[in-house]
């Protein structure tokens, strides 16, 4: 009967140890310097990897690699507090297709992003095509 008891309190304890990485405490951005890294949670996990990286000087430059290939862009952002939290609207330097908004969809030159849950979201979320980024450390 121990052997069954010790069995059972095992599986427990794996199944809550689980690795959702969303829900980490410790991943989520808490503070208010929201300048330097923040990276995409999906990244590698189909072939694509995605980060911003923010700069004092309100220029930002944005890494996106998909299939091998790199694309590096760039422009200026504003940070406008809504409810208390920072939001970021990017201005890109030149329009692309890696660049999607409800609005105007894929090719566009501007994006929204905001904290939210300690994380930074982009508002296309609004719209089913919502991509996360943490902060990095």
């Amino acid at each position: 009967m121990k052997k069954i008891g010790l069995l059972i309190l095992v599986l427990i304890s794996l199944v809550s140890c689980s690795s959702d990485e969303r829900s980490d405490e410790n991943t989520r951005y808490t503070g208010t310097d929201y300048y330097g890294k923040w990276i995409n949670i999906e990244n590698n996990t189909q072939g694509w990897s995605d980060h911003y990286v923010f700069n004092r000087d309100n220029t930002f430059t944005r890494v996106k690699t998909v299939n091998g290939v790199t694309a590096n862009l760039s422009g200026t952002f504003e940070v406008i507090i809504r409810e208390e939290k920072p939001n970021f609207q990017l201005t890109y330097s030149e329009p692309s297709n890696l660049i999607y908004n409800c609005s105007n969809g894929f090719g566009g030159k501007s994006e929204l992003l905001y904290i939210f849950d300690g994380y930074l979201e982009n508002a296309a979320r609004m719209c089913d095509y919502q991509l996360t980024y943490r902060k990095d450390k």
